[in-house]
């Protein structure tokens, strides 16, 4: 403001003040940016579920303490954390005089170990670094490596079963005696299908063993062991033949005895074994 003092002077003030201060003028620059990690989740052997396996994302180089971030998968088996975002001020290393530097933070991506028993889980583990760098125009540069759509997964799903296989063998017109002896065979219509644990059972009667092997009521019994199925008799149908052989005088042998075993997986890493006659295969 500038008045006249009425003696030949004028009087200046600066916002009521006499004295004159330069004013100051103070820029902030602010930059920000952002990354987001994801990956595929792939399960073998079975349909993949929405929401089945969880995957954790930790600060650091280990998997340890509480994971910044958990999600799960979804029906195609992708999944994403959500994006974590960056500041300067926040994130940014700077030099002595406060310009931001290229800064790195580590990450880790693991998939959480589920308690299904037919699952064979991954074991991997992914440790990140994530690059900043301020391109001067606002922006963080966030670059991962390994690439951050990269953290894949897969799974193996194993179901099983074991089909007892067993019979009895019994004679008529006579009983059984000492030299008596035959032997029990199981094939099947496929070369690669599974057979019993025990097989070919051979029964031997001895004047020593006969009175343990023959029942009360007239009977040897026959034990074939069991038949294991797995993941690649899912689906099929098997026919299984037992046949008997042995020579002994005035005794025919018993014609062959055949049962269909259709093997289904439950999709609970259990199987199920139903066969033509809803039994073991006898003779």
């Amino acid at each position: 403001k500038v008045t006249d003092d009425g003696t030949g002077k004028l009087a200046v003030t600066y916002n009521g003040n006499k004295d004159f201060s330069t004013p100051e003028f103070s820029n902030e620059y602010t930059t920000k940016g952002e990354v987001t990690f994801s990956g595929h989740k792939v399960l073998q052997n079975r349909t993949l579920k929405k929401d089945e396996f969880t995957f954790e994302l930790y600060a650091g180089e280990k998997a340890e303490g509480t994971p910044l971030q958990t999600t799960t998968n979804a029906a195609n088996g992708s999944y994403s954390f959500s994006k974590i975002e960056y500041t300067g001020a926040d994130d940014l290393d700077t030099d002595e005089d406060g310009n931001y530097l290229k800064t790195t933070k580590k990450y880790t991506v693991v998939e959480k170990k589920g308690t299904d028993s037919s699952v064979t889980f991954d074991t991997r583990t992914y440790n990140i670094t994530v690059t900043l760098t301020d391109d001067g125009n606002g922006k963080i540069n966030a670059s991962a490596d390994p690439s951050s759509s990269t953290y894949d997964f897969v799974n193996v799903y194993k179901a099983e079963a074991g089909l007892p296989v067993s019979g009895t063998k019994t004679m008529d017109g006579r009983e059984f005696q000492a030299g008596d002896k035959y032997t029990f065979t199981v094939t099947a219509n496929v070369a690669t299908a599974p057979l019993p644990t025990k097989n070919p059972v051979t029964i031997d009667l001895t004047a020593e063993n006969i009175g343990k092997l023959v029942s009360a009521d007239g009977k040897v019994a026959l034990d074939f062991g069991s038949i294991a199925f797995g993941m690649d008799d899912a689906g099929k149908t098997y026919t299984y033949t037992v046949t008997e052989t042995g020579t002994v005088a005035g005794v025919t042998n018993d014609s062959a005895k055949t049962v269909t075993v259709k093997v289904e997986d439950n999709g609970d890493g259990t199987l199920k074994d139903t066969n033509s006659d809803d039994e073991p295969p006898a003779t």
